[in-house]
């Protein structure tokens, strides 16, 4: 469940509430509740380019079959979007959140990095689609574009967005 409250301008804040739907004994969800705040604001810096931050705050229940969930992970931030007109938007995006787990390797339990490369289409007033690739690489990394190697290789993703 997730909800959205625009603050005005560029910013608003979510909420939301991740019910134990899946089957924890085939690792197909963590048997218990989740709930997260998220805010995010942007600026813009031109006509055609803009830049967004966010960050956002998830206390993980206790899941059931895996251990030492991480009880509250932090997550946060920045894209730049180019929308050459009103309709479209081209997205590259960094994100950083602490590992869901603690298992006391080092490698694993480190803020794992994310970037996203994406585009939205609005298609009226109310309704957009988004289409994203990611990826578990960090574009601040001296190394870039060499990725982390932990986590999922990649993401492909598709959004239908509809405001009320």
């Amino acid at each position: 469940l997730f909800a959205s409250k625009a603050l005005g301008g560029e910013s608003f804040v979510s909420g939301s509430l991740k019910l134990p739907t899946g089957n924890p004994g085939e690792l197909l969800g963590s048997g218990s509740v989740d709930a997260g705040i998220s805010g995010q604001t942007g600026w813009r810096l031109g006509r055609k380019l803009g830049l967004t931050v966010n960050g956002a705050a998830v206390a993980q229940g206790s899941a059931t079959r895996l251990r030492h969930t991480r009880a509250l992970v932090l997550q946060g931030g920045v894209a730049l979007v180019y929308a050459p007109n009103k309709r479209d938007g081209w997205i590259i995006q960094a994100n950083y959140e602490d590992s869901p787990l603690v298992e006391g390797i080092e490698a694993l339990d480190k803020v794992e990095p994310s970037t996203t490369f994406g585009y939205r289409r609005a298609l009226s007033n109310r309704q957009s689609l988004a289409a994203y690739f990611m990826e578990d690489i960090n574009p601040f990394n001296s190394n870039f574009p060499i990725g982390a190697n932990i986590g999922p290789d990649f993401v492909i993703g598709l959004v239908w967005n509809y405001r009320l």
